[in-house]
C-alpha cells in the first residue's frame, strides 16, 4: 500500500457532483445576474469534480528508538523553517515529527530544516552540557548512538539511586529494563555526588524515581531545577513523589498531566 509507512502522511481525495447538483447550483448562482441567460451545461451521464481535500483525521502512533521523534495527538502542526533551492526561507507546517539534532544541537527535520517553537524561534542549541544515565547495557549502546553528534554530553552506564551501590538489574525487558531479583549487576549512584548544577532533570526510571529524588536532595535544594518525573510506574508515586519534592524544596509549583492515546500510561509530574 502506497505511503502506509510515510510519517505524518495525510490522505488526499476529491468530491464529485452529479449533473443535477451542478444544474441546481448554476440556477441559484446570483453572481451571474437574473436577466442574463445562464448556460447550465450538457446533460451528460458523468459527474463533475467538486474540490480536492485532505483527510486530517488522527493517524496511529508508533513507538521508535529515536529520542527526538514526536507525534501530535490533537490538532496543530509542527512549524518548520523551510529553505528552497534559491536559499529563500519561509515557515512551512507539517504533521510529520521525525526529527533529529544537528551538530549544533538544533532540532531539525531529516532534510535539515529547522523546527520552530510557538514564536517561530529555533528549537535547541541552548544548553551548556547534558549528563545522561542509563544502567542497561543494550539501552546504553543506543544512547551512545543517538547522541554521538551532540556536543558537551556525558553518558554514564549507571543508574540513579539514593546512594552509590551495586544492584541487580533485569536486562531482558528492553526499554522497560528495571531492578529485579535476578539479572546482571549494575552500578547506581546518587546524582548529588556528581556535583552538577542542572537547570532541568528528566526521570523515567521504571519505579526508581523516589529513590533517585532522595539522591538529589542537595541539588534540588541548591539549584531548584525544573523536574519532569514519571508517575505511572507505582500507584503510590501519585502521592509520594510530589510530597518528596516539596519536602526538599517547597518553592516548586506542581503540575500533573496524563497524555492521551498511545502510550495510555504516560502520566507525569512537572515541578517548576
Amino acid at each position: 500500500m502506497a505511503n502506509v509507512t510515510t510519517v505524518g502522511y495525510k490522505k488526499e481525495g476529491t468530491t464529485s457532483q452529479s449533473f443535477d447538483e451542478v444544474l441546481d447550483l448554476k440556477i441559484k448562482d446570483s453572481t451571474v445576474g437574473y436577466r442574463l441567460a445562464q448556460r447550465e451545461g450538457y446533460n451528460s451521464r458523468g459527474v463533475k469534480i467538486g474540490e480536492n481535500y485532505v483527510d486530517w483525521s488522527q493517524g496511529s502512533f508508533r513507538i521508535t528508538d529515536n529520542t527526538f521523534d514526536l507525534a501530535l495527538s490533537d490538532r496543530g502542526f509542527f512549524a518548520v523553517e523551510f529553505t528552497n533551492k534559491a536559499g529563500e526561507t519561509s515557515t512551512m507546517y507539517t504533521r510529520a515529527g521525525e526529527f533529529e539534532l544537528n551538530t549544533q544541537g538544533y532540532l531539525v527535520t531529516h532534510e535539515g530544516d529547522y523546527v520552530l517553537d510557538e514564536n517561530n524561534c529555533l528549537q535547541g542549541g541552548e544548553y551548556d552540557y547534558i549528563t545522561a544515565l542509563e544502567p542497561d547495557e543494550k539501552n546504553f549502546r543506543k544512547l551512545l548512538k543517538n547522541t554521538e553528534e551532540l556536543f558537551n554530553i556525558s553518558c554514564l552506564n549507571m543508574g540513579a539511586w539514593d546512594k552509590h551501590d551495586t544492584l541487580i538489574f533485569d536486562t531482558q525487558a528492553g526499554r522497560n529494563a528495571k531492578l529485579s531479583s535476578k539479572g546482571k549487576s549494575v552500578e547506581v549512584i546518587d546524582v548529588d555526588s556528581l556535583e552538577l548544577s542542572p537547570t532541568f532533570i528528566k526521570m523515567d526510571i521504571e519505579g526508581a524515581e523516589l529513590k533517585a529524588l532522595s539522591g538529589l536532595e542537595k541539588t534540588i535544594k541548591k539549584y531548584t531545577p525544573k523536574l519532569y518525573v514519571c508517575a505511572y510506574h507505582r500507584n503510590e508515586d501519585l502521592f509520594s513523589l510530589p510530597i518528596k519534592v516539596l519536602e526538599l524544596n517547597p518553592d516548586y509549583k506542581v503540575y500533573f498531566r496524563h497524555s492521551k492515546y498511545i502510550p495510555a500510561w504516560e502520566s507525569n509530574f512537572y515541578f517548576v
